[in-house]
């Protein structure tokens, strides 16, 4: 008489397959090797489900009607990230081949066809939380991977109040990541701001590692703030309510205590560029717009020319090179306003064919005029590769006699 499955159970927390035949079977030569015992949902159409063990090893020594498959790690990722499937009894069923397992009398096994397969008797879903095991930081592209100890379903993804980087393990100087910030699957591109180009429409590929692209926002918050310069000071915490995993398990807090320290880390060592300006006449205000956030205390004025946008061979050229007095008005940040001094204000203006228009205020910077907040200094824009000011605002505002001299011997008014 042929042996047959009299009933199974599934743990999906022990990760352990009970198997529980109608008599003894001989243990050595059963295997769930080459794919022979799978698991399905037996659901057609579009929601079927099919996992195939393929490196789970059976655990018990003794022959017996009993027998105990461990799941492997792999296998166990594979059965989550099936959705329906695993999840309970009335959708978990088995097949198997009949050359799976044999009797004592080496009498082979009933088959189970995957056309008509066996349900479960009891199945005990994933109740256990994920898992933060690492994650890395790549401080010239923003990418902020996660890795999890288990399959993550990437649609109950939460960044904004749940994900902080900070610089200590205890905490400190810190930056919580807003809605800036977005899942790296559906970025397609990244503006010269850093503007995130989001497709919210492309289809989430569900797994352990989830990549986020930190928005322009986050991203310079962290660099204002200056940590996240080595791996030394870059460390992350994140609340539970940040993700979920394929059974619907949150994520095991980090606490902003204990955080957890980067395991891959790439320091920032992309130049910034400048990418807008803006020249206002009547306030004598240089506004400049760059890639990044800009460390105002490292600009360096007589690096920073306007000119008319001729070559400086041409007679009609004109230009006026910053003097120290020129200097920045605004905090670090990727908008920077410099103050226009008077010396150099007055010059601008005194030169009847330069700063007038904008065909008449051009950017030129040999050497770089600013660093970014880790020290690498912007990309020169030289003579033959100017900058035209991107926005002018002429001087409408009348002038005023500030004061006079009169010298009543010579008769001269100054």
């Amino acid at each position: 008489v042929r042996p047959f499955l009299q009933s199974f159970t599934l743990d999906m927390n022990t990760a352990l397959l009970e198997l529980r035949f109608s008599e003894s079977m001989r243990i050595i030569p059963l295997t769930v090797a080459a794919n022979s015992l799978c698991l399905l949902n037996n659901i057609t159409g579009a929601w079927a489900r099919t996992v195939c063990l393929a490196s789970s090893a059976v655990t018990t020594v003794v022959n017996g009607p009993n027998v105990t498959v461990a799941l492997s790690h792999a296998d166990m990722e594979a059965l989550r990230f099936a959705d329906r499937l695993a999840k309970a009894a009335d959708n978990t069923f088995i097949s198997f081949p009949p050359s799976f397992a044999m009797d004592m009398a080496r009498n082979s096994i009933i088959a189970v066809p995957a056309g008509a397969p066996q349900m479960s008797v009891w199945v005990s879903p994933d109740v256990t939380p994920p898992q933060l095991l690492s994650f890395g930081l790549d401080m010239n592209t923003g990418l902020l991977s996660l890795t999890f100890d288990e399959v993550m379903r990437k649609s109950t993804l939460q960044i904004a109040g749940n994900l902080r980087l900070q610089a200590t393990g205890a905490g400190g100087t810190s930056v919580t990541l807003s809605s800036t910030s977005w899942i790296a699957d559906q970025v397609v591109g990244i503006q010269s701001n850093g503007t995130l180009v989001r497709n919210a429409s492309i289809a989430l590929v569900n797994s352990p590692v989830v990549a986020i692209q930190l928005g322009a926002e986050d991203f310079n918050a962290v660099r204002v703030l200056q940590f996240a310069s080595a791996a030394s000071n870059t460390f992350l915490a994140l609340q539970s309510a940040l993700i979920q995993d394929m059974n619907g398990n949150q994520a095991v807090a980090v606490p902003l205590s204990v955080a957890l320290a980067v395991a891959t880390f790439a320091a920032d060592s992309v130049a910034p560029t400048l990418l807008w300006s803006q020249l206002d006449m009547s306030a004598n205000v240089l506004s400049l717009s760059f890639s990044e956030a800009v460390h105002a205390s490292t600009f360096v004025a007589p690096s920073l020319v306007l000119t008319n946008g001729y070559p400086a061979l041409y007679p009609y050229y004109e230009a006026r090179r910053l003097v120290p007095a020129t200097a920045p008005i605004t905090p670090d940040g990727h908008f920077i306003q410099l103050q226009l001094c008077a010396a150099d204000a007055n010059e601008i203006k005194r030169n009847r064919g330069l700063g007038k228009s904008l065909n008449t205020s051009v950017l030129v910077f040999e050497t770089a005029f600013i660093a970014d907040m880790y020290g690498n200094l912007m990309v020169p824009r030289p003579e033959h590769r100017p900058m035209p000011v991107n926005v002018f605002v002429p001087d409408t505002v009348r002038p005023q006699l500030a004061a006079f001299d009169f010298d009543a011997t010579t008769g001269l008014l100054i």
